[in-house]
Parts: C-alpha cells; structure tokens; sequence
C-alpha cells in the first residue's frame, strides 16, 4: 500500500497491483501505519526505538527468548532481547525510549556480554514506533486499527497477542457495522479497551510506567528477581 485516501463512500487504496476501493478498510500495517497517518489523526502518543541485527553464525537454544531488563539500570527506559532467528542464528536488539545513538552505543557496549562476536553481527536495523496510549484513536469512519497500528505494547512491544485480539474485536464491529449499514465505528475504542486485549494492554502501561518511570531504579532493585523469572520465558515452545 502506497496511499490510502477517503472518498465519498469508499476507501480508496494506491498500492503496487493498482488502485483498490473498498467500503471499510481494517489498518494492520504495524506501529508506522499508513493507514493511521493518512485517516485516523488525533492525540500524539510517545515514541519507541526498536534496533534489531541478526547474529548468523551464533546459534542459541531454539526454545528460549530472553529479555533483559539491565538498560534500566544504567539510565535507559528499556530491554535487550536475544531470541532465536530463522536458520542458525539470534536475533539481538534493544527496545528503549530514548534516541537511537543511545540505543546502538549501549547495545554494541553489551555484545560481549550476551556472549556475541561484534565481527558476526548482521547490519544494524530499526525505527520509531508509537506506543498505544488509551487516549489515543484507533477509528474513524469506514477505518478500524488493529495491533501494533493502534500503539505497541509499552512493555514489552510484543505485537502477535495484540494483533490477533484486536483483530476478534474488529471482526465483532465489522459484522455489526455491514449488517446496520452504520461504517462509522464510534464504539470501536470503547469495544476494545474493554476486550481482554485492552485491559492487559492498560495494564502493560501501567507496568511500563513502574518499570522504567521515576523511581525505576528503586523498582527494578526490588523486584530485579520477578522481573528475570518473568522477562527469562520458556515461550516459544518445542522447536
């Protein structure tokens, strides 16, 4: 999708295979959403930094991912993350909030601890997503945003459990708003921050706001233990 236009009573689609017209259109095009840019403004939520690189020839148990919550402890609001990648290799990244120079420097500065060749790093990639904010829109008529296009999830940025119940939540609005007739979707917020998916996401932001906000230093000391049993997960399962 290159652009996305509102018309009369369609959407209208540019995307590489033509123009597409549609009577509603569902923006799962990830946290910089065209969708969102171009049809749904409104409150500005903060921002994310999600550098990511591919370790190719340091392979790591296939059924672990690991978050390490260490940055917040040298002033950087975020996680490292070491988890397997397709093929024999890790992907290794940080999620903070902060700049990107920060970012890489800390990431790079922490390589040999995570027990990796700086010489067999892949390039370096990332981008600035927004976060979800409650307060922020997530519709507008004929235009529903589902997953990490509505905001990343604050903790931890996992966007697959996010998409997936936004997804539940849009398909309910979409048979209700075909069958009415009525596109204009102005309980869709509302539906999700009720829905499972909203409440864990609040409740992420609450726990965002604990882990890296003021007084982090003090949190994360206490409670150092939990949050490496927690952040430590067995969650990808058998190979």
């Amino acid at each position: 999708v290159r652009a996305v236009a509102m018309e009369t009573d369609r959407v209208r689609l540019a995307t590489d295979a033509g123009d597409i017209t549609c009577r509603a259109v569902v923006g799962a095009d990830g946290g910089s959403s065209i969708v969102r840019r171009s049809l749904v403004p409104g409150h500005e939520a903060s921002h994310v930094v999600g550098l990511q690189c591919v370790v190719a020839s340091t392979p790591c148990s296939a059924r672990e991912a690991v978050f390490d919550f260490t940055p917040i402890r040298h002033g950087l609001a975020g996680y490292l993350w070491d988890f397997p990648a397709p093929g024999e290799g890790r992907s290794i990244g940080i999620f903070v909030r902060g700049g990107s120079r920060e970012a890489a420097s800390y990431l790079k500065g922490n390589l040999e601890r995570l027990g990796v060749d700086e010489r067999a790093l892949g390039p370096l990639c990332g981008a600035r997503v927004r976060e979800f904010d409650p307060r922020a829109r997530m519709s507008c008529p004929r235009v529903l945003l589902v997953g990490d296009a509505i905001g990343l999830d604050p903790l931890v940025g996992e966007g697959i459990g996010t998409g997936l119940g936004c997804g539940e939540v849009a398909a309910r609005e979409l048979v209700v708003g075909f069958s009415s007739g009525d596109l204009s979707f102005a309980s869709y917020r509302r539906a999700v921050l009720t829905d499972r998916v909203g409440r864990s996401l609040r409740g992420r932001r609450l726990g965002q706001r604990v882990v890296t906000g003021p007084g982090s230093r003090f949190y994360v000391g206490a409670l150092w233990p939990l949050i490496v049993s927690v952040g430590r997960s067995q969650a990808l399962g058998p190979a």
